[in-house]
């Protein structure tokens, strides 16, 4: 293997392989009031993309057990919430959160709500996040 084979998979490597749903990022990006702006950037793919094992934990709008439980329940069935919420607030280095930091420094989580709430109930102050942050 080359040098330059070697450093492409080190750069590979630095951020871990993350997914979410552009139409449910977009519409969690509307709904907490992004500007236009910021959703034509998010749209063009205008941002910057980093790697952050110890993310601050971020705002999440559902921090009560009682709504985590539903909303696991309704993905989950009864059975498989409770080792959903263990998964949840476990190291999550294989499935992080992803962040998109608008240009005025607003922080949206399009995706890992469940598992931001998992690890706030778990008594957590940090969460492996992908952030996104808009370019300016």
């Amino acid at each position: 293997m080359n040098a330059m084979d070697a450093a492409w998979l080190l750069l590979k490597q630095e951020i871990p392989p993350y997914d979410y749903n552009e139409e449910d990022a977009y519409e969690h990006l509307e709904a907490m009031g992004a500007d236009e702006q910021t959703l034509d950037s998010f749209n063009d793919d205008q941002h910057v993309e980093t790697w952050h094992p110890k993310y601050p934990l971020p705002y999440a709008s559902m921090y009560n057990e009682k709504a985590l439980h539903q909303g696991l329940r309704g993905r989950y069935g009864r059975e498989g919430v409770e080792n959903a919420k263990k998964y949840m607030s476990g190291d999550l280095m294989d499935n992080p959160i992803v962040v998109y930091i608008d240009r005025h420094g607003n922080e949206y989580v399009i995706d890992g709500h469940h598992r931001t709430s998992a690890h706030f109930l778990a008594g957590k102050e940090h969460i492996p996040a992908v952030v996104l942050r808009e370019q300016e």
